[in-house]
């Protein structure tokens, strides 16, 4: 009596010509969306056509016949937060390239952009992956940060550490309805807490009506907020009998109240809010006559929501300041 070889899936079985089994074939396969060929009961499927969207491995193929899958077939870029204990310290971009079959591996990277507007970042790393097709992946004494290490899942799912900070994939609900209540969209104040701060240059005092620390935001489902008009300020010439002087104009405007030109944008998968806005600084007090200068600086701001508020961080290198934000 002759023996047939049959090749299911990765499993090999020697089955008599004398009891040969018939093939089925069935839809909606749970690993491939393609039909599948089943050798009687056995519960093996073998995809008897290409697939693209294959269940199992997210975005890799199912080849046909052959029952094999190629995982990490394409390249892709995905966010994470980076957290310091329970509070938010800023996001990393994960970049995973190609599955390169001739040498088996992935290349790695990642850029971190922590809330007080530092950056680091990894050098490209090759991978191999586990038989899971799990990227376990480290790097040592990366400047700024420590040792480094990710696990990076097939279905998309990212852990790992970066020195003290830990990395995790996270799509933050904003209505997450936790003790403290929940972050429900419409009219919010948007604050600054500035401290004990002081000016580095002492010939320039900061205008404290431009400091945004009680500006009127509305939130949406939006990925952008609306935080109003900002108005032209600036020191306008006046004269009157005889005497000519300088007046500080554009913060009595109410039609357009956001004087710090504040920006926010909103990122709902990851539950964070970015964006900026300007102060300005006046050396009207140190002057005699003459017009007074007026300097205008950036702060960057990042945050997350967390319950019913946000809290975050602006930062501003030309001033060397670091500002507590809070969105109630």
């Amino acid at each position: 009596m002759k023996n047939k070889l049959i090749i299911v899936g990765c499993c090999v079985a020697i089955v008599s010509s004398t009891f040969a089994r018939s093939v089925k074939v069935v839809d909606d396969c749970a690993f491939c969306t393609g039909n599948v060929s089943y050798i009687d009961d056995d519960p093996t499927p073998v995809p008897s056509q290409s697939s693209e969207t294959c269940y199992y491995c997210g975005s890799g193929k199912s080849s046909g016949k052959s029952g094999t899958k190629t995982y990490w077939a394409s390249a892709t870029t995905r966010s994470v937060v980076v957290s310091e204990g329970e509070y938010y310290a800023g996001t990393a971009t994960i970049k995973t390239g190609k599955y390169s079959s001739k040498k088996g591996t992935v290349k790695v990277s990642v850029a971190f952009k922590m809330k007080d507007g530092k950056k680091y970042s990894t050098s490209a790393k090759s991978v191999t992956p586990d038989e899971d097709w799990t990227l376990n992946v480290s790097w040592q004494n990366v400047k700024g940060l420590g040792d480094v290490e990710l696990s990076i899942g097939i279905d998309g799912s990212v852990v790992g550490t970066a020195g003290e900070y830990d990395l995790f994939q996270e799509g933050v609900d904003i209505d997450d309805g936790d003790d403290e209540g929940t972050f429900t969209h419409g009219e919010h104040t948007f604050y600054v807490d500035i401290g004990d701060y002081e000016m580095p240059n002492e010939s320039y005092d900061l205008i404290y009506e431009t400091i945004p620390t009680d500006a009127l935001i509305v939130t949406s489902n939006s990925k952008k907020w609306d935080c109003g008009k900002a108005p032209s300020i600036k020191y306008k010439k006046f004269r009157e009998d005889g005497d000519t002087w300088y007046e500080l104009v554009g913060l009595d405007d109410e039609l357009k109240t956001n004087y710090s030109n504040l920006k926010l944008k909103y990122n709902p998968k990851n539950g964070t809010f970015s964006g900026s806005f300007v102060v300005y600084a006046t050396n009207e007090g140190y002057i005699e006559k003459g017009k007074p200068a007026l300097k205008k600086v950036t702060f960057s701001v990042s945050g997350r929501i967390s319950g019913s508020t946000g809290t975050g961080t602006a930062t501003c290198k030309k001033l060397n300041a670091s500002w507590e934000v809070t969105i109630d």
